[in-house]
């Protein structure tokens, strides 16, 4: 079965896509003073992501959920869990979450290991981000 991944933040989305393997896709953006934790920005992204979805032939969609070092959920997880909550319902699929902990660090260091700096480092952190929530789902749910 193929999934999205995604990278919920305010302002940003990463996505992936991946059956086996996750691959970056995109990051969808929203307008200036607009959150994705808030309506009209919350309601054009699942629009988008259930485009994407279609596009892509997705069935399922996995997004990461920041918690503590102490394992319990952040002010960040619950506005996140929302989103995933109203993405569920609005699209009518299986939202699935696993822990993001430390993977913006770790597609910032695979990125910079690529030579990958600057404004493309930016422009693709979300969704390698992304594609490493995505992966850590494959690889959990891998069926041999």
């Amino acid at each position: 079965m193929k999934y999205l991944g995604l990278d919920v933040g305010q302002r940003k989305i990463g996505v992936a896509v991946g059956e086996v393997l996750a691959t970056e896709l995109l990051t969808l953006r929203c307008n200036q003073h607009e959150s994705f934790y808030a309506n009209p920005a919350r309601s054009r992204a699942y629009d988008e992501i259930e485009t994407i979805m279609n596009e892509e032939g997705a069935a399922g969609i996995v997004v990461g959920l920041p918690v503590k070092e102490d394992g319990t959920a952040s002010e960040e997880s619950a506005k996140i869990a929302e989103f995933c909550d109203g993405l569920s319902t609005a699209l009518d699929v299986t939202v699935h979450t696993v822990d993001e902990t430390l993977t913006s660090f770790m597609a910032r260091d695979i990125l910079e290991s690529q030579g990958i700096i600057g404004a493309e480092l930016e422009n693709r952190l979300d969704q390698a981000s992304a594609a490493l929530i995505l992966q850590q789902y494959l690889e959990e749910h891998a069926t041999i």
